[in-house]
């Protein structure tokens, strides 16, 4: 059998996976010193404060040692989750490893402000829930309603840390 090769400048896709999967993303706007900055101005990319060697994934994105990933999307950071496959407890799992990214960005940034003198602060932006699954075969729709009525559950969290936030561009599903 032949293999075809990816288009110019796009990436082989993967395998794809045995079960539905979910992800979480959160951006955090950088505030320094009062202002806002572009985090790819201060720092070019995320190697400019994080102390501790990163893997290069894909583009500008680097694997945090939390197993998450982190990268600046035109003028804030990002953080993201690894895919936890849809099953009982996931979105606990998704939420404990977007809670440890974000834990560990911030220990970085402290440490840079020791060594800098300056003062960083992190400002919720927007969050996303990214979600795959698979919509053919017996019992599809079943699952899909039941993922709908999860996410009328995960939803209102991030909606009331986000509306007060006027540059939010909210929540993206």
């Amino acid at each position: 059998m032949r293999t075809r090769k990816p288009a110019k400048g796009r990436e082989p896709r993967g395998a794809p996976l045995s079960l539905a999967a979910v992800g979480l993303e959160a951006e955090f706007a950088l505030i320094v010193d009062g202002h806002q900055v572009r985090p790819e101005d201060l720092f070019e990319d995320p190697r400019g404060f994080v102390r501790a060697p990163l893997v290069h994934r894909r583009g500008t994105s680097y694997h945090l040692p939390t197993g998450g990933a982190i990268y600046f999307d035109t003028g804030v950071i990002e953080l993201a989750t690894p895919i936890v496959e849809i099953e009982r407890g996931c979105m606990v799992k998704a939420g404990r490893s977007l809670w440890s990214s974000l834990h560990f960005v911030r220990d970085e940034l402290d440490a840079w402000e020791a060594r800098t003198g300056r003062h960083a602060q992190l400002a919720g932006f927007s969050a996303h829930y990214n979600v795959s699954a698979n919509g053919r075969g017996r019992g599809a729709r079943a699952r899909l309603d039941a993922l709908a009525r999860l996410l009328t559950f995960i939803l209102p969290a991030p909606v009331m840390l986000l509306a007060a936030n006027r540059e939010s561009t909210g929540v993206g599903v």
